[in-house]
């Protein structure tokens, strides 16, 4: 009840900002204002059609090397876009005066690992209609329907060997499973084929301790980095930012 009453009141504000003909230049009302007034420009974000994403869909597209690889994972984590892991400030469990640098899973198309790992009728018939949807936004995208498909699959492919590290629900409750405290240097015995001093320059941190809450995960991150072929990563990155 105080949570819907907080939401209330949270939207009866954004109403009244959103409802001003004018505000003071620089104030907090109006950079709220203009942040919502563009997203309910529906016909401004249909004209400009994939414009805004123009550069990083660039960027991905020349990813050619490992090196470029983790440089566009680090400047989508920047723009809030994170792709593969992504690295987030939180609240050191062990000491709640502190704050630690914490890696975490990417969220992935379908969430949930039974839905990529269950062979039940339900979640099979989601994974097709699921790589289905992907073929049709790389369609969007302006690829031709065999070069979507051919992606699709690739980024499908790459989320569910992802997915098969991913924890169950209660094994995310358990706060002490996704509490792994270490060094950078243990962070590259986890994972030796990311360069994390290249990523954590681009993010413009050094930590000197990282909490990594699914090691797991990590860890097979770090293995396909090095094993799956750059296109597929071209293709999971693309989808992962439309």
């Amino acid at each position: 009840l105080v949570n819907q009453a907080a939401q209330r009141e949270v939207d009866a504000l954004l109403e009244k900002i959103l409802a001003m003909d004018a505000a003071p230049a620089g104030s907090g009302e109006q950079k709220i204002r203009d942040f919502l007034r563009t997203g309910l420009d529906f016909h401004a974000i249909d004209t400009s059609g994939v414009r805004p994403l123009q550069e990083e869909l660039d960027r991905i597209e020349a990813i050619r090397t490992k090196a470029d690889l983790l440089d566009a994972l680090a400047i989508l984590q920047v723009l809030n876009m994170p792709a593969l892991f992504s690295a987030v400030p939180r609240i050191d469990l062990m000491n709640s005066a502190a704050y630690v640098l914490t890696l975490e899973e990417s969220r992935l198309g379908l969430s949930e690992k039974s839905r990529y790992t269950s062979d039940d009728e339900k979640p099979a018939h989601l994974r097709t209609e699921y790589e289905k949807h992907v073929a049709r936004m790389f369609e969007l995208l302006g690829m031709d329907e065999a070069a979507a498909a051919s992606s699709a699959a690739s980024a499908v492919r790459l989320e569910t060997r992802l997915a098969a590290t991913l924890m169950t629900p209660a094994e995310r409750r358990n706060r002490q499973a996704r509490y792994n405290k270490m060094d950078q240097a243990g962070l590259a015995e986890l994972a030796p084929a990311v360069d994390w001093d290249r990523y954590f320059r681009n993010l413009g941190v050094r930590p000197t301790s990282i909490v990594v809450a699914n090691v797991a995960y990590l860890r097979e991150a770090g293995r396909m980095i090095s094993d799956v072929p750059l296109g597929d990563w071209r293709a999971l990155l693309c989808w992962m930012l439309i």
